[in-house]
């Protein structure tokens, strides 16, 4: 008798963590397991690349208004949590960490408000941080539960304390990545040794050749000016687009000539382009949205940059190294893992010893040698 699988993610936006789920269903022997996909919403630009085995399932049951989600968190007893937690913490992005805290509380709201499935799975998989666990979480008829954790839980600003209860009931926490395993080990001072593992993100090279062989529209790839590569979610802090701005000034100064394109959308994507204009960078910065096949560009570009201020283990540096792109990137807790110094990429300090000059000087000398 075939075992009953749950897997929730939230939707099908371009991303690594996307990617890696859309690989995972294409390696599951469907002759044993009958796999549901339980999505928020079923929208974004992959979902034709789910495998024809699953079953897709959307449970958002209606839209939610910012008047309720902010009253939730106003009066939600997890907010006093999170303020006295950062009160006695000695973090230094309280900010940062608080912000991350009322995205957790969020997503507990929108799990609760979603439509509950009702039948029985033998195992229950959180695919990504947030609303995904959240919603295992909240299923009562789900043998084992396993949560994925695509981030460097500490680094990226998630409170321990919201998570606890999910993690206590937990079947496995599952972790990309070694070093990732190794800080929430340490966070969490070996309480869930026994059920923290390491499975790494899944990549189809086949595909990703093919991919990159698709032809392109955007002329920005068709002049003589080598091109710098950004693939990423576009989030100010997290990935270092405002160092990207300060980079990007010391180039035109330097009066470097260069294409810096950035492939993705998020919630700083208005802001980024702002920041491009005041700055009088809209000659060198292209941002050209998210984009199904991100393999074509890299194939197309001389660098792939990356200065964020911290990673899990990006899908993308992976996809780049496959397709022979060198990365130019700030250290994050499993880049050795994925990087070989000097030969796929470079590697650059990161938190108070990133220096902008540094990474121009870096990127200039990569482009001299190619």
């Amino acid at each position: 008798m075939k075992k009953r699988v749950l897997i929730s993610y939230y939707d099908f936006g371009i991303g690594g963590s996307t990617t890696s789920l859309l690989a995972c269903l294409n390696h599951i022997d469907y002759n044993l397991y009958d796999v549901d996909l339980c999505v928020y919403e079923n929208t974004g630009d992959l979902k034709q690349y789910v495998n024809p085995n699953v079953n897709i399932i959307e449970v958002k049951n209606k839209p939610i208004h910012r008047i309720s989600l902010l009253l939730y968190g106003l009066f939600s007893f997890q907010l006093i949590i999170l303020i006295f937690s950062l009160f006695f913490s000695r973090c230094k992005n309280k900010k940062r960490k608080f912000a991350i805290g009322k995205t957790q509380i969020a997503a507990k709201y929108r799990a609760k408000k979603s439509k509950i499935i009702k039948d029985h799975y033998d195992f229950g998989i959180g695919y990504l941080e947030f609303w995904a666990n959240e919603y295992i979480y909240l299923l009562k008829n789900v043998d084992k539960k396993i949560y994925w954790i695509h981030s460097d839980y500490e680094l990226s600003g998630l409170n321990l304390l919201f998570d606890r209860k999910k993690f206590n009931l937990a079947h496995r926490i599952v972790f990309v990545a070694e070093q990732c395993v190794k800080n929430f080990n340490a966070l969490s001072k070996n309480q869930y040794v026994s059920k923290v593992i390491e499975i790494r993100n899944l990549l189809d090279k086949k595909t990703i050749h093919a991919m990159s062989e698709e032809p392109i529209e955007e002329p920005i790839f068709k002049g003589n000016e080598p091109i710098l590569l950004s693939v990423l979610r576009m989030d100010l802090y997290t990935k270092g687009l405002d160092r990207c701005i300060e980079v990007a000034k010391i180039l035109k100064e330097k009066n470097i000539k260069l294409k810096w394109v950035f492939v993705g959308e998020g919630p700083d994507f208005n802001l980024f382009q702002n920041l491009v204009l005041e700055n009088e960078l809209q000659n060198l910065i292209v941002c050209i949205g998210k984009k199904n096949n991100p393999y074509k560009y890299m194939k197309a570009s001389n660098l792939l940059v990356m200065l964020s201020r911290y990673e899990g283990k990006p899908m993308v540096v992976d996809e780049a190294i496959i397709l022979q792109l060198y990365c130019i990137l700030t250290e994050y807790s499993s880049i050795h893992g994925q990087i070989i110094e000097g030969k796929t990429g470079s590697i650059l300090p990161n938190g108070d010893a990133y220096d902008s000059q540094f990474v121009v000087e870096e990127i200039v000398r990569k482009l001299s040698k190619n």
